[in-house]
């Protein structure tokens, strides 16, 4: 027998009382897009991380994130391959490169750490990198050959699923309660390339909030 199905967000419409759809979960929004970008080196190995903006807050619904990687692999076969993860802000503990904390709301407890696969409210470490949610690419081929450009569309490469987009990060990584602050990208090497080669790795998110 064939399927006949409502979405949630017409079954709302249709409701009395109309039950209103929120903005960016089955209501008109604004998007808003934000990026960033690293200069990768020769020292691109297994052993490489990337800690990335673009810096999104806790209630922003994700709805696309692309990635374009110039350069970094110049070999005719490229292997350069990463897992894409999201982190909390490291602004608390003085980013990577340490110096003077800046504040922004998020959690000392939180600050770079990674939500896990279990998406529960459990973290992990970037030194353990024990089950890291890898929401946007696991072990993903980030470079083409030879050194050209290649754009992905890493929206839904992995475990992130259409749902998720409509939920605010914080619900969609498995939170009770909406912690305070911001997320970062994580991005780790897992095939180092064939031939490392400077480059540059570009992240560009385009959310609702």
């Amino acid at each position: 027998m064939a399927e006949v199905l409502e979405s949630a967000t017409l079954t709302n419409l249709n409701s009395t009382p109309v039950v209103m759809p929120t903005m960016g979960e089955g209501a008109s929004y604004n998007p808003k897009t934000n990026e960033d970008i690293i200069l990768t080196t020769t020292a691109i190995d297994t052993s490489s991380t990337y800690h990335m903006g673009p810096r999104i807050p806790v209630e922003a619904k994700i709805k696309k994130v692309e990635l374009v990687v110039k350069g970094a692999d110049s070999n005719a076969t490229a292997t350069l391959a990463a897992d894409i993860n999201l982190i909390w802000s490291d602004a608390p503990v003085g980013g990577v490169a340490a110096g003077a904390p800046v504040e922004d709301g998020t959690s000392t407890t939180n600050a770079d750490k990674i939500p896990t696969s279990a998406l529960n409210g459990s973290v992990t470490t970037t030194a353990a990198y024990s089950s890291p949610n890898k929401m946007f690419g696991s072990a993903t081929v980030i470079a083409a050959n030879s050194g050209a450009v290649k754009q992905q569309d890493i929206t839904y490469a992995n475990t992130f699923t259409t749902a998720m987009s409509l939920l605010p990060l914080w619900d969609a990584l498995g939170y009770t309660t909406k912690p305070n602050g911001f997320f970062n990208f994580y991005i780790k090497v897992t095939t180092g390339a064939a031939t490392a080669a400077a480059g540059s790795l570009y992240l560009k998110v385009t959310y609702a909030v």
